[in-house]
């Protein structure tokens, strides 16, 4: 973020699941930057939460209002190795969150979006990279004891990691953007 109201990005969006969190950090921000270079939406009732379809909905309509192009989309949202649960829309919640709820965001979008960084990790070789199990994520449920029982939360990190790499390769190749994945570190 700092690199980027370094380069005097025109506009930086943010979108955050803790409105709280965010405005600690857009304040701190503040100290070494012109606030109105950030777009931090609060106001009171908004966030991105990735893991809800209708807020990052909500998101992609407030983004799409506001401004006519987007010039770097960042899916940089992650989360790694939790318990197991689910999206308020019943994926895997790293799967629903780290990979379907950017990719929602990012095809919502696209339009008016010029390149996109999916942030990814060496995390998609874990476990020896397996490749992605269609079936754990259309069938997860909670309600499955063997399922919950069974859970490992690095092969469901390594998937959502493998996930963000293949969503760069799939948008760059099909739609009229410049996407790319990268390891942060």
């Amino acid at each position: 973020m700092k690199a980027l109201l370094a380069v005097k990005a025109k506009k930086i969006i943010l979108g955050s699941r803790d409105l709280n969190l965010q405005h600690e950090f857009v304040d701190r921000l503040k100290q070494d930057f012109v606030g109105e270079d950030i777009d931090e939406r609060i106001d009171g009732s908004h966030c991105l939460d990735l893991g809800d379809f209708q807020s990052i909905a909500d998101f992609a309509a407030y983004v799409d209002t506001m401004y006519n192009t987007i010039d770097c989309l960042i899916c940089n949202a992650g989360i790694m190795n939790t318990p197991p649960s689910v999206t308020k829309d019943g994926f895997e919640q790293q799967m629903g969150v780290n990979v379907i709820g950017h990719f929602l965001l990012a095809k919502l979008l696209l339009a008016k979006t010029k390149r996109q960084v999916w942030v990814s990790s060496h995390g998609h070789n874990l476990n020896g990279g397996q490749r992605i199990d269609i079936g754990a994520i259309r069938k997860f449920s909670m309600d499955d004891k063997q399922q919950v029982e069974s859970y490992d939360g690095f092969v469901r990190y390594q998937q959502s990691k493998l996930g963000n790499i293949l969503l760069a390769k799939a948008f760059s190749k099909r739609c009229n953007v410049v996407a790319v994945s990268l390891h942060p570190g």
